[in-house]
């Protein structure tokens, strides 16, 4: 019988000391699950917020690009834009393109001339645009008919007409330019110097000059 107590009491107290450690074990990974959990909600949180970040940088990007294409209408003057009514764009890409045309003709004399360029946009801001180009033009005019007496001998007098010739000219050239305004302010101006190869009658080269020239359009 006494042996049955002392052993009894031994195992009591073993059990004693042993169920705190258990505990403590139980808590322990129930706390480094919980620490887990937070972790692991703390990084699906922060790989949300850099999502929303990356759309919400490509959605402005988005509409940074569609507010740089954007479209023009106006007047140019010059040798390789020519001269007259035209139409400007440049697209999202830095790239653009200008077409220019315009006529006249009055008694059988008269002209004709287009002229289309390419442009790439190197450096912008709200305000200003700076641009290299590359561009041809045709220029064609036609003198018409003139008429002219020629007296005689016995005092009478013809009249006779007399033929101008048809003239033509190409227009080959590269330069830069800056455009001085933007679509905020509606209406904008460029500047251009283009240096300009001119080949009479389509094959002959006849000058090169730096030429200036001018446009004025509004962009919608």
């Amino acid at each position: 019988m006494k042996k049955l107590l002392v052993s009894f009491l031994l195992m009591s107290s073993s059990f004693v000391f042993l169920t705190p450690n258990v505990y403590a074990e139980v808590d322990s990974n129930y706390f480094n699950k919980l620490e887990t959990t937070k972790i692991e909600k703390d990084n699906f949180s922060d790989n949300y917020d850099i999502l929303s970040v990356k759309k919400n940088n490509d959605e402005d990007e988005d509409d940074y690009n569609a507010e740089k294409n954007y479209n023009g209408w106006g007047v140019s003057m010059g040798y390789l834009s020519a001269s007259g009514l035209s139409y400007r764009t440049f697209f999202a890409n830095n790239w653009g393109i200008k077409a220019t045309g315009g006529a006249f003709m009055k008694d059988a004399k008269g002209f004709g001339t287009f002229g289309a360029q390419g442009m790439y946009v190197h450096s912008e801001n709200n305000a200003l645009r700076f641009y290299s180009l590359l561009g041809a033009s045709y220029f064609g005019s036609n003198n018409g008919t003139s008429i002219y007496s020629v007296p005689y001998a016995n005092y009478s007098t013809q009249y006779r007409e007399k033929e101008y010739s048809f003239e033509q000219s190409l227009e080959i050239g590269a330069g830069i330019g800056v455009e001085i305004g933007r679509k905020e302010s509606g209406v904008s101006m460029a500047l251009e110097l283009p240096v300009t190869f001119i080949f009479k009658n389509l094959n002959k080269l006849e000058s090169i000059f730096p030429i200036p020239q001018i446009s004025f359009m509004y962009n919608f």
